[in-house]
């Protein structure tokens, strides 16, 4: 299977069977991350605006993921550094993801991410992203970023400005890191899939 950033991708048989049964929902949440892509902004929209449309991004990434031992507890979002959009995720707090209650909370750029199931890496903290990639280790933590490079670099997925329109790119091994499982519909959408 080839997506259009021209990188084949290969999916294994139950992903193949899934996606060929894919629920109503699912398939309700795909066109909502789909029509959110067609609807997005222009980056040039006020900053308010923007950082929303991005929290919007991370509850889809959030929704279109699937952690291997999911537990009855609470999702947490944590977000690594200072940025405006802990502000823009306050309404996503309390929303049911996966059947898990997202908790929205704030970590220091020295502090860890441990306990952190989706980590937002803000610009501020970037430049730590290999560091904090090697805290991760294999853990099944969903890495997010919106800075040149973090995809390469390896983060899950890294939102970037494609003719003034926010989207995002999605680097493959680290989607799948700790047993992580993103659904490969998602894929479709990235604008770039890293091997």
């Amino acid at each position: 299977m080839t997506f259009r950033s021209g990188h084949p991708i290969e999916l294994d048989a139950r992903a193949r069977s899934r996606r060929s049964r894919a629920s109503p929902h699912g398939v309700v949440r795909l066109i909502w991350l789909a029509t959110l892509l067609l609807l997005a902004p222009t980056a040039g929209a006020d900053a308010a605006t923007e950082y929303r449309l991005k929290a919007a991004f991370i509850y889809n990434f959030a929704n279109f993921s699937h952690w291997p031992a999911a537990s009855a507890g609470k999702l947490r979002v944590c977000v690594y550094g200072r940025s405006p959009i802990l502000r823009a995720l306050e309404p996503i707090a309390g929303r049911i993801s996966n059947g898990r209650q997202i908790e929205i909370l704030q970590r220091a750029q020295d502090a860890t991410v441990e306990g952190c199931e989706v980590v937002f890496v803000t610009e501020s903290a970037i430049a730590r992203l290999p560091a904090l990639l090697a805290e991760i280790g294999d853990e099944p933590v969903l890495t997010v970023a919106n800075s040149p490079g973090a995809g390469r670099t390896g983060a899950a997925f890294n939102m970037v400005v494609v003719e003034d329109k926010v989207r995002f790119e999605v680097n493959l091994p680290a989607t799948r890191r700790g047993g992580l499982r993103v659904d490969p519909r998602v894929l479709r959408l990235a604008t770039a899939v890293h091997q």
